[in-house]
């Protein structure tokens, strides 16, 4: 049995969010958050399941349950047999655990769980990293997540272009013309007697402000 690799997705509550919908699941979001007191957690109400980001040492290599109660039998957890696919996991696993009103799991991964119920971790790990639908949808939630990066790129690399267009042109020429044509028109003389007026008023203010 071989449990291939998945695409590594960039840790992006809008990604992950993206990707839990991808798997029919409506009713949640991932939210980031910055600390862990009880006010921060009090404005995510009703949060589901938190996702911590630790780096895996090599040597770690023990198999000993974190729960070591009756609790062990109701909590589905998936071993990680598949590299780039820890936040995803995670993520199935608040979603498989989460018995709250607001959440529909969606039928691929009602299905998922009552197929992998009575497997072990390790079983449930392979045959999570074996599902295609759930496999297709991490990489689909990979490729939207791409495309919305490479079309800013454009768009950025067009502005980017247009203005240099606009510094490169001689535009010289243009404001003579432009000069030449409101000294036709007599409209210099009108736009200096405003222009007068108005630092007159604006002397006039500061004295006052002064007073």
């Amino acid at each position: 049995m071989t449990s291939g690799e998945w695409c590594l997705i960039e840790s992006d509550p809008g990604v992950f969010t993206d990707l839990i919908h991808g798997f029919g699941a409506n009713g949640v979001q991932v939210e980031e958050i910055f600390s862990l007191d009880d006010d921060s957690l009090q404005q995510m109400k009703p949060c589901h399941g938190l996702i911590f980001l630790f780096k895996w040492q090599e040597t770690d290599t023990s198999n000993d349950n974190m729960v070591k109660d009756s609790r062990l039998d109701e909590i589905f957890f998936a071993k990680q047999v598949i590299t780039n696919a820890c936040a995803t996991q995670a993520i199935i696993s608040v979603l498989l655990n989460c018995t709250h009103d607001d959440l529909k799991l969606g039928p691929t991964l009602s299905e998922f769980k009552e197929f992998a119920q009575a497997f072990d971790p390790q079983m449930r790990g392979f045959a999570l990293s074996n599902n295609p639908a759930l496999t297709d949808d991490e990489r689909n939630a990979k490729t939207s997540h791409l495309s919305v990066l490479i079309h800013e790129e454009e768009r950025k690399r067009e502005s980017y272009r247009i203005e240099n267009l606009r510094r490169r042109h001689n535009w010289l020429p243009f404001i003579v013309e432009l000069l030449k044509a409101y000294a036709t028109q007599g409209i210099f003389v009108p736009a200096a007697v405003v222009a007068k007026e108005a630092e007159k008023k604006r002397e006039t203010d500061k004295k006052r402000k002064r007073i």
